[in-house]
C-alpha cells in the first residue's frame, strides 16, 4: 500500500498544503502572482458580513494577508492565521506596505483556530474550505463557534457543488494518488447540515461567482 492511501484525508491535506508554500505556491500561482494584494473585499462580505469600527476579526486561512489588508480600514483589530512560516513572514510585510497597523498574522496548525476562546466580534473564510477534506471543515466551524463572542456572527464561504471542477464525492475524502488542486464542492443542504449542528440560526445565502 502507498503513503497516499495509508493517509487520512486530513494528513493528505496539511502535508500537500504545506508542501506547495514550501515550494513558493502562492507567489507562482496565477492569482496571486507577485503576492496580489485584493483592492477591496468581495462586495457580499460587505453585505453579510457587514463589518463596523467595533468589530474584531478573524480570517480563517488567511494566507499572506491579501484579504486582511482590505478589511483592516473599517475595523478595530484583523487576525488571521495559515500553516506556512512564508505566509506569515510575508503577511507582516504586506501589513506594513500597506500601513495595515491593526493586523496581524499567526501559523495555525491547520486543524483548528490559534486564538482564545471569545477573541472575536466576526469570524470569515474566503476560498478556504474547497481545498480541504470535510472533516476539517466541520472542525473548523466548531472552532469558530468557540472563538466568536457572545452575538458575534460568521461568514463562511463554500464552493457551490453544481460548479466546475474536479470534486470529491463524500466517499472520496481520502485523496489517494490526487493531481492538482483540491476543490471540494458543497451542496446547499451539506452547508445547512455543517452550521446547523453548531449554530441553530445559521443561514445559507447564493452568493453566486465573487
Amino acid at each position: 500500500m502507498s503513503k497516499e492511501t495509508e493517509e487520512t484525508a486530513v494528513e493528505w491535506s496539511l502535508r500537500t498544503w504545506q508542501e506547495r508554500h514550501d515550494k513558493g505556491y502562492f507567489p507562482t500561482s496565477i492569482q496571486h502572482h507577485d503576492w496580489y494584494v485584493y483592492p477591496s473585499p468581495p462586495k457580499w462580505f460587505a453585505e453579510y458580513a457587514a463589518p463596523t469600527p467595533d468589530d474584531v476579526v478573524c480570517e480563517i486561512g488567511a494566507g499572506y494577508g491579501e484579504w486582511m489588508i482590505p478589511i483592516a480600514p473599517t475595523v478595530t483589530e484583523i487576525c488571521g492565521f495559515d500553516i506556512a512560516p512564508n505566509l506569515v513572514s510575508m503577511a507582516a510585510a504586506k501589513f506594513a506596505e500597506h500601513g495595515a497597523d491593526n493586523a496581524r498574522m499567526c501559523m495555525g496548525d491547520g486543524t483548528s483556530i490559534p486564538f482564545a476562546r471569545e477573541s472575536f466580534s466576526l469570524v470569515y473564510s474566503i476560498s478556504v474550505f474547497q481545498h480541504i477534506p470535510r472533516e476539517m471543515v466541520h472542525g473548523y466551524i466548531r472552532e469558530t463557534d468557540r472563538v466568536l463572542r457572545p452575538g458575534g456572527r460568521a461568514v463562511l464561504h463554500f464552493r457551490n457543488a453544481d460548479n466546475v471542477g474536479p470534486y470529491p464525492t463524500p466517499a472520496a475524502d481520502i485523496q489517494a494518488g490526487h493531481t492538482g488542486d483540491f476543490s471540494c464542492g458543497w451542496t446547499a443542504d451539506q452547508v445547512a447540515e455543517a452550521g446547523r449542528a453548531v449554530w441553530s440560526e445559521f443561514r445559507v445565502v447564493d452568493i453566486g461567482l465573487h
